[in-house]
C-alpha cells in the first residue's frame, strides 16, 4: 500500500517534506537507525500529510499509521514483537532502551488513510486493545500531527548515561544493542475501531460557578505558578507538558474554562512554538471534563511549586 508521510530535519522547523512511498520501503528505511549525540539530534516524520506541508493539528490533511510509545512495564523483547506479529506493524527499541527498563516504539499501517478526527478515535481504539494484552501506551502520543524521532541509538556510553541520569535512571555499563522487528500480518482495521469508538457527544455547557471572595487571590497564585513554569518546546515532550500545565491550572487551581485559557494564553507566548487558540481552548475544555486530578489540590496546598 502507499503510504503518505512528511519529513523533518530539525524538530525546530515546522515546515517539512512530504513524501510518498510503500509500507515496505518505509519500514526497511526505519530499520536503519543512526548514532546521534543526544536523544533528541534526529531528524523525524510525521505519519501524515499536512496542507501546505506545514506540521500543526488543524493543517493535518491525512494520517497512515498508528505510533504508540510502550515506555513501562514491558516483557521481553520477543513477547513484545509477539504481540504485534499479526498486524503490519514495525517495532524498535528507542534511544533510552537498556537491558533492565525496555522501552518500544511501534508504528501500525491502517487500512486506508484517516483524517485528525479519526485518527484519535482510531488510536483510542489501538489503544484499548494493546492494553487488554497488559500493555502500558503512552497515550501523550495521540495527536495526529505528531512528529516521531527516526530510530536513533547513542553514539556514546557517555551520552546515554547522561540521559538516563537525566530520568534519574540507572546507568549502563555498555551501550544497548538496538533492535527492530517488520511484522507483516494485516493493517488495522479503520472500520472496526471506528465503531469501537463512536464520536464523542458534544460536551454539555460547563455552568458558570459562583466566585468566591478569595477568587482574586487564587487567580493571582496561578498566574505566579505560571511565571516559574517552563514553556513547552516541540519535540521535548511539549504536548505532555502542555497537557500537565493545562490540567494543574483548570483542576489544581478549580478555574473556570475562561479564566484559565487567559491565564494559559500568557505563558503559551513564551512556548515554541506557541499553540493556536483553538488549541489552547482545546486542552482547556478537556481538562476541565476529562481531567482526572482533583479539583483544587493546588488551590489547597498554597506552597506547592510547579
Amino acid at each position: 500500500m502507499r503510504v503518505e508521510c512528511t519529513y523533518f530535519p530539525p524538530l525546530e522547523k515546522a515546515r517539512g517534506t512530504r513524501f510518498a512511498t510503500t509500507w515496505k520501503r518505509l519500514c526497511e528505511r526505519l530499520a536503519q537507525p543512526r548514532s546521534t549525540g543526544s536523544k533528541g539530534a534526529a531528524p523525524g516524520i510525521s505519519l501524515g500529510t499536512f496542507r501546505g506541508n506545514h506540521r500543526k493539528l488543524e493543517n493535518v490533511e491525512a494520517v497512515y499509521a498508528v505510533g504508540l510509545d510502550l515506555d513501562s512495564d514491558l516483557p521481553p523483547w520477543k513477547e513484545v514483537v509477539h504481540l504485534f506479529s499479526g498486524h503490519e506493524a514495525f517495532v524498535h527499541t528507542t534511544w533510552t532502551s537498556t537491558p533492565e527498563i525496555l522501552r518500544a516504539r511501534v508504528f501500525l499501517r491502517l487500512s486506508r488513510p484517516v483524517s485528525g478526527d479519526e485518527y484519535r478515535r482510531v488510536y483510542r481504539a489501538v489503544v484499548d486493545r494493546v492494553s487488554g494484552f497488559g500493555l502500558t501506551v503512552d497515550r501523550a502520543a495521540s495527536d495526529p500531527s505528531r512528529f516521531w524521532y527516526l530510530p536513533s541509538r547513542p553514539a556514546t556510553l557517555e551520552a546515554l548515561n547522561a540521559e538516563l541520569e537525566r530520568k534519574k535512571l540507572d546507568p549502563v555499563d555498555a551501550l544497548p544493542e538496538w533492535q527492530h522487528a517488520i511484522c507483516t500480518g494485516r493493517p488495522v482495521n479503520v472500520d472496526w475501531a471506528l465503531t469501537t469508538v463512536p464520536p464523542e457527544p458534544p460536551p454539555a455547557p460547563v455552568p458558570e460557578r459562583p466566585r468566591s471572595v478569595d477568587h482574586d487571590k487564587i487567580v493571582e497564585r496561578a498566574r505566579r505558578w505560571l511565571a516559574v513554569r517552563d514553556p513547552a518546546i516541540e519535540g521535548s515532550g511539549g504536548d505532555r507538558h502542555t497537557w500537565e500545565t493545562t490540567v494543574c491550572i483548570v483542576r489544581g487551581f478549580d478555574l473556570d474554562p475562561e479564566t484559565a485559557y487567559a491565564l494559559l494564553a500568557e505563558w503559551n507566548q513564551r512556548c515554541v512554538p506557541p499553540w493556536t487558540e483553538r488549541d489552547l481552548r482545546r486542552k482547556v475544555r478537556e481538562a476541565n471534563e476529562r481531567g482526572q486530578l482533583p479539583r483544587g489540590f493546588l488551590r489547597d496546598e498554597p506552597r506547592r511549586t510547579p
